[in-house]
C-alpha cells in the first residue's frame, strides 16, 4: 500500500456512495423492451460484476452512435428515481469523519449534476468541496487532471474512490492514485485484477487514508 500523503479525496458517485446499482438495472431493463437492446437476467447480473464497462455495453448490443442517446434516457429515468436511493450503508458517518480529519472532499461522476445535488440534499449530505458531471462514460481522466490543476494539488496528493475497473484505468491515466471499493459495481476479483493502489471492502476502510 502507497505510503504518500493525501490531502484530496475524490469520490465516484454510482455504487461508491449512492447505492443504486440494482435501480440502473432495473431501468436498463425497462429500456430494452422499447430499445432493442439486451437486458439482465438474474444470472447475468452476478457476471456483469466481473466485466469492464465496454464489455458490458456491447454484451447488451448498444452502439457507439446509440449510447449518447441512451445514457440520456438513462440519465432521465433514474432522475424520476433518485428519491428511492439511498446511501451506500455507513458511507455518511465514514465521508463526515475524513471531512472532519482534514480531507478536502469532492465528487467526479458521469451521473448528471442536478442528480448528485439532489442525493446530497435528500440524504443530508453537506462534505464536497466541489461536485464535478462528466457526461462521458470514459473521460474521468480529463477531469480528474482538471480539478487537480483547479485547486493546485499535485496529483500524488489526490485519491480517487471508485467501484468500478474504468475508475481505477482512469485514475492511472490521470497519475493519481486510486482506491477501488469492492462494495458496488465490479466484484472485488475484477477489481483485483486492475491492481488499483487500494482495495477496501467497508466504508470504514477509507478512514485507512491518513492525511
Amino acid at each position: 500500500m502507497p505510503n504518500l500523503k493525501t490531502k484530496i479525496i475524490i469520490f465516484d458517485f454510482d455504487g461508491t456512495i449512492a447505492d443504486s446499482f440494482l435501480t440502473l438495472v432495473e431501468i436498463v431493463n425497462e429500456l430494452g423492451k422499447t430499445e432493442g437492446i439486451g437486458v439482465f437476467s438474474a444470472d447475468q447480473i452476478k457476471k456483469a460484476r466481473d466485466l469492464p464497462m465496454r464489455e458490458i455495453i456491447f454484451q447488451l448490443k448498444i452502439s457507439k452512435w446509440k449510447l449518447f442517446f441512451l445514457a440520456r434516457k438513462i440519465q432521465k429515468k433514474f432522475a424520476q428515481k433518485i428519491s428511492q436511493v439511498g446511501p451506500v450503508a455507513e458511507i455518511i458517518p465514514t465521508l463526515q469523519e475524513l471531512k472532519k480529519s482534514g480531507f478536502i472532499l469532492g465528487v467526479l461522476s458521469s451521473t448528471r449534476k442536478e442528480i448528485l445535488e439532489q442525493f446530497m440534499r435528500n440524504n443530508k449530505i453537506d462534505v464536497f468541496t466541489f461536485i464535478h458531471s462528466e457526461r462521458n462514460l470514459f473521460g474521468k481522466a480529463k477531469i480528474l487532471k482538471k480539478i487537480l490543476n483547479e485547486y493546485h494539488f499535485d496529483p500524488s496528493e489526490a485519491v480517487y474512490v471508485g467501484d468500478e475497473s474504468r475508475d481505477i484505468d482512469a485514475s492511472r491515466e490521470a497519475n493519481v492514485r486510486v482506491a477501488a471499493v469492492s462494495w458496488g459495481f465490479n466484484s472485488r476479483k475484477m477489481l483485483e485484477k486492475n491492481r488499483p493502489d487500494y482495495l477496501f471492502d467497508t466504508p470504514e476502510e477509507l478512514l485507512a487514508l491518513k492525511i
